[in-house]
């Protein structure tokens, strides 16, 4: 928590080609999603249901979002029953270009673990994810830091997903 995962992720969608159509999926607004539209980006929004107002069921965001095609698909935190949604579609190829999302964890391995084991995901699901990408916070003379602390691509292990390291602070 407080690692720097959605400020990242923020700037993530700043890097995708002003052309590619971004759907962004949270149920709490922190994503740019405002600016970007200001700069003529082609940016739309689903709100996902949290108790206090108007919103899509996770799952049902998702599977709306896969419906529009191809593009790019933003979550701000995969957490619960749409995880199993969004992997399958990345494994059938119904991803769209580009999907980025954040999840707790504290390196490849334990986001695995968290995906299919606490998330119900197949392991041959998760293996469609091309990089996990680690943050953390860093004590820098006596100040604390939000960085890239690992970025790790997933390779195949004998049909098993694991992990090589391209950075580590």
């Amino acid at each position: 928590r407080g690692a720097g995962k959605t400020t990242l992720l923020g700037a993530l969608c700043w890097e995708l080609p002003a052309a590619t159509r971004t759907v962004v999926i949270e149920d709490t607004p922190e994503l740019p999603v405002a600016p970007l539209q200001r700069r003529g980006r082609d940016v739309q929004p689903l709100r996902t249901e949290t108790g206090d107002g108007p919103g899509l069921a996770p799952a049902e965001a998702l599977r709306t979002a896969l419906r529009l095609g191809e593009g790019a698909l933003v979550v701000g935190e995969v957490r619960g029953e749409e995880a199993a949604v969004l992997y399958e579609a990345m494994r059938v190829g119904a991803g769209a270009s580009a999907v980025l999302g954040t999840i707790h964890g504290d390196g490849g391995e334990d986001v695995r673990e968290r995906v299919v084991s606490d998330l119900d995901v197949p392991a041959s699901s998760f293996a469609t994810t091309d990089l996990v990408v680690t943050m953390a916070t860093v004590d820098e003379d006596g100040e604390q830091r939000r960085r890239v602390a690992a970025i790790e691509e997933v390779v195949d292990h004998g049909g098993k997903p694991g992990f090589e390291t391209l950075y580590r602070i």
